[in-house]
């Protein structure tokens, strides 16, 4: 278990779970400037530029960002179309005050952000299989954030198969993509928390074992 400050809280929440957005806006950005015609001032330039070499070679690359950016934006940054999942374990109301309140400023007041993301917030004691299955895609042009207090008492209350599906569920979905039929991304990432004094605490019979194989789940004990 990492213990971290709230200030490095917010920076690893909003490099971890928004990975995938800045990487699209990225994307965005170098498919706009290879689409465009670039200017040339001198006449080695205009030649440069009139290779045909270098336009197959920018052509190729507008191409391979094309393709990057639709398996961001259908499947996410991880496999298997699921989202990163952060577990902040500390003083919980320290927490939604220093870290996840913070997070919300910054992305609202930073214009290095931009993000158009909805926070939602629920106990662990409404996460069933009703909540899940009527959870609507985010309102967020970017996504969204499902933000869940007490990861104990969910993982008291399921078995980890049962665990893996529900979360399962909130990331992704079944549906269409330029590749086929298959996994998609709902645009949803989880935040759990818990309220604990126990740097060390675990759950050895839970989920975390099943999204820490697949490499989308961090947690931190936040001072």
């Amino acid at each position: 278990m990492s213990k971290i400050s709230a200030e490095q809280a917010i920076s690893n929440v909003i490099f971890t779970s928004l990975d995938d957005i800045h990487k699209i806006k990225v994307l965005e950005e170098s498919i706009k400037r290879l689409s465009c015609r670039e200017e040339a001032t001198s006449k080695e330039d205009i030649e440069f530029l009139n290779d045909p070499r270098y336009k197959q070679f920018m052509e190729e690359k507008r191409k391979t960002d094309i393709k990057k950016l639709e398996e961001l934006k259908i499947q996410g940054s991880h496999p298997d179309a699921l989202q990163p999942i952060i577990l902040l374990m500390g003083n919980a109301s320290l927490i939604h005050e220093n870290v996840l309140e913070a997070i919300k400023k910054k992305i609202a007041d930073d214009e290095h952000y931009g993000y158009d993301l909805e926070f939602r917030e629920i106990d662990s004691s409404d996460l069933n299989e009703d909540f899940v299955l009527s959870l609507p895609k985010p309102k967020g042009e970017d996504g969204g954030i499902l933000v869940i207090s007490d990861f104990s008492k969910f993982v008291d209350s399921y078995s980890p198969n049962d665990q893996v599906k529900l979360l399962c569920t909130i990331m992704r979905t079944h549906g269409f993509s330029p590749y086929g039929y298959g996994l998609v991304s709902t645009g949803w990432r989880i935040i759990f928390m818990e309220n604990s004094e126990d740097e060390n605490k675990w759950w050895p019979y839970s989920c975390v074992q099943y999204f820490g194989n697949k490499g989308c789940l961090d947690s931190y004990f936040v001072e």
